[in-house]
């Protein structure tokens, strides 16, 4: 993230392990920032995930109160 890049730009995970994985979500705002590595790990567009289950990695803590 850089400095100058707008503050709802956020990655997001959750403490789900499945196989061994966990879930990374990046915030709309992060394309086309990031849409190159998304592409790279497969990554696809899936609903929001709930907020109760998720944290910030990276990015802004305000990007919680936008998901429902």
């Amino acid at each position: 993230m850089k400095a100058d890049d707008p503050s709802d730009m956020a990655i997001l995970s959750d403490d789900d392990y499945k196989n061994g994985r966990i879930a990374i979500y990046f915030s709309p705002e992060c394309s086309p920032d990031c849409d190159t590595m998304v592409r790279f790990y497969g990554g696809v567009i899936c609903d929001t995930p709930p907020r109760e289950h998720i944290f910030v990695l990276a990015g802004d803590d305000d990007i919680l109160d936008t998901l429902n």
